[in-house]
């Protein structure tokens, strides 16, 4: 496996883990189906977003298309889930953080 396909495929298990991650985070503050798309978004990509321009790269949100699509569907999975009454469990949330934060970091450490 070439280093950029392991630098995708850790960006995409954060993009969707850190949605889902987000997304329950605006469902615990009752916000609506925009703010939680908006927060599932954001959090997806923003972290991403910044290290490429930290780093001086063009970010792969506006590179790949298919993040976009990943963080999108993450978001409306977990607002879809939410809306049919689960609630996310504790351990849920912290697996989600530690999955999304364990990919994020791997792929900044491998394009450092």
């Amino acid at each position: 496996m070439a280093l950029l396909d392991l630098v995708a495929a850790a960006d995409r298990i954060g993009i969707a883990a850190f949605a889902i991650s987000g997304v329950a985070v605006g469902l615990r503050a009752h916000m609506d189906v925009f703010g939680l798309l908006a927060l599932g978004l954001v959090t997806a990509v923003g972290g991403g977003v910044i290290r490429d321009v930290v780093i001086g790269d063009v970010p792969r949100v506006f590179i790949a298309d298919d993040y976009l699509v990943i963080a999108v569907v993450s978001s409306l999975v977990a607002i879809g889930a939410g809306a049919a009454g689960w609630e996310t469990p504790d351990t849920v949330m912290k697996a989600d953080d530690a999955i999304g934060t364990g990919a994020f970091a791997t792929a900044g450490a491998l394009i450092a």
